[in-house]
């Protein structure tokens, strides 16, 4: 192949490369920036917020409740037997006395009631019939006063006969009662009857 044909060629693809780079050329220069004036400093600014305490709520507390005590009740008085060697005494609402000492016949406040004993005294044992080793009962009637004292008391029944009769009728005579209430005023009683036992006392 001759050289003439080839020089078409070459020309033409030098003016190519060269335009290509010419266009490059002009494309850089053209994204240049140029800036006039500096760009002006942002400062930054930091703002601290107050920190507000927590609201806290307050609870109101129930006060407790009042503990209610009961009023004490009023009992009424017991009755109570007292053994003290011979005597026993039964033990009960008192009897109001008066300024000497005596048991009036009007008893205000005392309800209403039968004859009630108060004192009883165990019978000295005879010896005569302790040291035979008898035994036996005696049954008197007696009166009970307005200020509970026993009064007229009477043989009624004896076994063994004469053995426990003396005694009892003494011994009787240091009973006391409570006597018979009605409408407040003391009543008195009459034809009491009581059984006295003499018993041996076991070994």
């Amino acid at each position: 192949m001759s050289k003439a044909r080839f020089l078409p060629l070459v020309a033409s693809a030098s003016i190519a490369t060269f335009s290509l780079f010419y266009m490059m050329q002009s494309l850089v220069k053209g994204a240049d920036i140029i800036l006039d004036a500096p760009l002006p400093d942002r400062n930054m600014i930091f703002i601290q917020e107050e920190i507000k305490p927590p609201v806290v709520r307050k609870i109101e507390r129930i006060p407790k409740p009042m503990t209610v005590i009961d009023p004490p009740r009023k009992t009424k008085p017991k009755k109570t037997i007292k053994h003290n060697k011979n005597i026993i005494v039964i033990s009960g609402p008192p009897i109001p006395t008066g300024p000497s000492g005596a048991r009036p016949t009007l008893l205000p406040g005392q309800m209403d009631g039968e004859r009630i004993p108060l004192v009883r005294v165990a019978p000295p044992y005879p010896r005569r019939c302790q040291d035979r080793g008898i035994s036996g009962w005696v049954v008197m009637d007696f009166d009970v006063s307005t200020l509970g004292m026993v009064e007229n008391p009477t043989l009624v029944d004896a076994d063994p006969s004469g053995c426990f009769n003396r005694t009892a009728l003494k011994t009787i005579l240091r009973f006391k009662y409570k006597p018979t209430i009605v409408d407040g005023i003391a009543r008195a009683s009459k034809g009491v009857r009581f059984r006295m036992v003499f018993e041996m006392p076991s070994i």
